[in-house]
């Protein structure tokens, strides 16, 4: 087993009630030495060591560990061990054993070149035990299919290694247009549900609308279907809608969350029949055990809307599918005397419906106003949502800000109040890794703010800190705020996403709160304890019950470290980080480990320099560079051939000053080409790192290999994220780092340009 003893950095982190909703400002204090040793975690090195120069993606939601802890999925930007080929990235499991972590690769072999889709090798999702995944594949199919040379949606057996067709129904000649969506599926993917503007039932309509179809054992039937058994003629899609797309033409996923959009056993389907096309509310249906249709949002008011029949949205459901939940405008019960947006809660057994925005201090003259859901419980008994309405006594009263509450069994509870700018915690996407966590049990919420909601300085504008509500709590806790109560350093987060392709969310949320809530995750650069000491993104653990705070990665690594997920019991964590854990680690790529507790003791690596440049290094497969001669002192040496240098006794390297025509098209396209000075032959790595939705994040990144002294042209594109928050801000500042690795040694340059683009 390879691992490496630490005993675990804690600290209890007290405090006083701060006052109602307000929080609790938290203060350090050291743990005695047998507490500290009490919890002593173990490294373990789960990804391979030979990763072909490879980089192990750090975006959480595809680093999926099993309850156990013993097996873990992840993917890499490249090909290596037993990996077939792929276009893409590449995905791997990994199981501990008797000997250590073994890890093989699942992806199944595509096609690459022109053409070849680098979505194709994505996988959804799996099953709990990770024993099932469902992955789109292109071509070559990895069995039979009606239609070659189309995407389709496939179920592997990890057991077997073999492949299960799920779309058994599609376009009967090839189709580019053709792309099942895939949305959910029941806990055994006996059932998986799927959104296509193809006609692949005998009963749809082919008018290239989005439908909705689930999958029952191989065989598709539409879900689409309206209480008294005629086909919708609306769009159907899966609860917000897992596609988007041109009516006709080929659909692209939407990143919305639709995970809650069937049961665990597959008996409930939640759809939305939308009367507008590329809409994400209609009316919402619940289909039963593919026999009956239950209409959700029907008034139950004596006398109907004044305003007539109004869209809803829905907004999740109990696992059981007997709880939905979903928001409108229009009023459906008598209690709801004002046409503001609220939230409502349908029973799909006995068809009971229940306002849970009730305003309890209507004297304030303000209507509750729902902006979304942040999450709910496992059963459905609790929710957590955000309205500008003051709904209790004890809600702040600042109208221009959304408040937290917590409803449970009829109960509302205020927790808190946010910013504006906390949209992204309820607006039910996962394309940038969602911000927020609610335990199983709905007894804690752990989100990210950008509202200083104890009084701490959150750091600037658009700075985001991670706090924890439990059930009973006065208000949220700051869990990454800096303990003396100065400005935190930098913001913080529970989610991370790699660049690029690898970038790709998927809808599993780690488990950055355990189920119970017991236990929490989390990211930041602040120093929380005194062993952080390398002003680097670090993961960290805290335990309400004992207000213990503990250092998971090491806290002095040159790079930042990454959380991934953790066991059901928290015993294993796993995270991504640079940092050489393990003496057998011995390159200056991203690896997967696992700090374990109880985990056998290791021998730590011999001391040594650890690779790692800017603000997050990051490494891809090699490419071959591009090289400009080094200017030459003789007076015919400007022919164009490159001019052999002396090697140095040691590597430098250097970015090149951007000039005005580079900057502008950084500003105009996000590509840039940059020229870095190297002393010899090595391994250069160049990244690009910006503030993206305030977490600075590594944006672009190449790898190369340099064979003598020379000026490198090395093109990056920022990641369309980075495009973007330069579209908005008009402003950027964007950081470029270079490593020359050399002979075991290394050298590092890094330039920070500001580039102007249009809003």
């Amino acid at each position: 087993m390879q691992t490496r003893s630490r005993r675990r950095r804690l600290c209890r982190l007290g405090g006083i009630a701060a006052g109602a909703g307000v929080g609790i400002v938290g203060v350090l204090a050291p743990l005695s030495v047998a507490q500290a040793a009490a919890g002593e975690r173990g490294y373990e090195l789960v990804s391979p060591v030979d990763k072909s120069f490879s980089d192990i993606a750090e975006t959480s939601s595809r680093i999926r560990a099993t309850p156990s802890g013993d097996r873990v999925g992840f993917v890499s930007t490249g090909a290596f061990g037993d990996a077939q080929g792929t276009g893409a990235v590449a995905q791997y499991l990994a199981r501990r054993g008797s000997g250590g972590w073994e890890t093989k690769a699942i992806t199944p072999r595509q096609q690459t070149g022109p053409g070849s889709s680098g979505n194709s090798t994505i996988y959804y999702d799996f099953t709990t035990d990770l024993g099932l995944g469902l992955t789109l594949v292109t071509n070559p199919p990895p069995v039979p299919t009606p239609t070659p040379d189309t995407q389709n949606l496939y179920v592997r057996e990890d057991a077997t290694g073999a492949f299960r067709l799920v779309t058994s129904l599609a376009p009967p000649v090839p189709d580019s247009g053709y792309a099942p969506i895939y949305a959910a599926a029941s806990s055994d993917f006996s059932h998986v549900l799927f959104e296509s503007n193809r006609a692949l039932t005998p009963d749809a309509t082919d008018d290239g609308l989005r439908k909705l179809y689930e999958s029952v054992d191989g065989t598709v039937r539409l879900a689409g279907i309206l209480p008294d058994g005629r086909v919708s003629t609306d769009e159907t899609i899966a609860g917000v809608g897992a596609s988007r797309g041109p009516t006709g033409g080929s659909l692209d996923p939407s990143q919305a969350e639709t995970s809650r959009t069937i049961s665990d056993d597959g008996s409930v389907v939640f759809f939305t029949a939308v009367p507008t096309p590329e809409s994400g509310n209609g009316q919402i249906y619940a289909r039963i055990d593919g026999t009956r249709t239950v209409h959700v949002t029907r008034s139950q008011r004596a006398v109907p809307d004044p305003g007539g029949t109004r869209p809803a949205t829905f907004a999740g459901a109990s696992q059981d599918g007997r709880t939905v939940y979903f928001t409108t405008t229009e009023q459906l019960l008598d209690a709801d005397a004002n046409g503001a947006a609220d939230l409502y809660r349908f029973d799909t057994m006995d068809g009971g419906l229940t306002l849970v925005s009730v305003d309890s201090e209507p004297a304030d003259g303000t209507n509750a106003i729902v902006q979304g859901v942040l999450g709910l419980s496992d059963d459905g008994d609790t929710i957590y949502f955000a309205a500008f309405g003051r709904l209790t006594l004890d809600a702040r009263d600042l109208p221009a800000a959304p408040k937290l509450y917590q409803w449970h069994a009829g109960r509302l509870t205020y927790v808190s109040e946010l910013s504006g700018a906390d949209s992204t915690l309820w607006g039910g996407e996962y394309g940038t890794g969602r911000l927020v966590r609610v335990s199983s049990d709905g007894s804690a919420i752990l989100f990210v703010s950008l509202e200083s909601l104890n009084g701490y300085d959150n750091g600037g504008l658009f700075v985001g800190q991670v706090y924890l509500y439990r059930s009973g709590d006065a208000g949220p806790r700051c869990l990454s705020c800096m303990p003396s109560g100065t400005a935190n350093v930098t913001d913080s987060s529970i989610s991370s996403a790699a660049s690029g392709i690898a970038g790709g969310t998927v809808g599993y949320e780690p488990r950055t709160l355990l189920n119970d809530g017991s236990q929490a995750y989390f990211m930041t650069a602040n120093p929380l304890v005194s062993e952080d000491v390398n002003g680097k993104v670090d993961v960290y653990e805290y335990r309400p019950g004992t207000a213990e705070l503990q250092l998971i990665s090491s806290g002095t690594s040159a790079a930042n470290s990454y959380f991934g997920d953790a066991s059901e019991d928290g015993e294993d964590v796993f995270f991504v980080t640079r940092d050489r854990l393990s003496p057998r680690d011995r390159d200056s790529n991203l690896d997967l480990y696992n700090a374990r507790v109880g985990a056998q003791n290791e021998t730590p690596p011999p001391p040594g320099p650890t690779p790692c440049i800017g603000d997050e290094c990051q490494g891809l497969p090699n490419v071959t560079p591009q090289l400009e001669p080094l200017p030459s002192g003789d007076a015919d040496g400007s022919d164009g051939n490159l001019i052999e240098q002396p090697a140095a006794p040691k590597p430098s390297v250097r970015i090149v000053a951007l000039g005005r025509g580079a900057r502008s098209q950084l500003a105009r396209s996000g590509r840039v080409v940059l020229r870095v000075r190297v002393s010899g032959a090595g391994q250069l790595l160049v990244t690009a790192s910006t503030r993206v939705r305030a977490l600075t994040a590594t944006v672009a990144r190449k790898t190369v290999r340099t064979k003598r002294a020379a000026v490198v042209r090395v093109t990056l594109r920022l990641a369309r994220s980075a495009r973007q928050a330069l579209g908005r801000r008009g402003r950027h500042r964007v950081r470029f780092d270079a490593m020359l690795s050399s002979r075991g040694d290394n050298a590092v340059g890094a330039m920070t340009v500001t580039v102007e683009g249009r809003r």
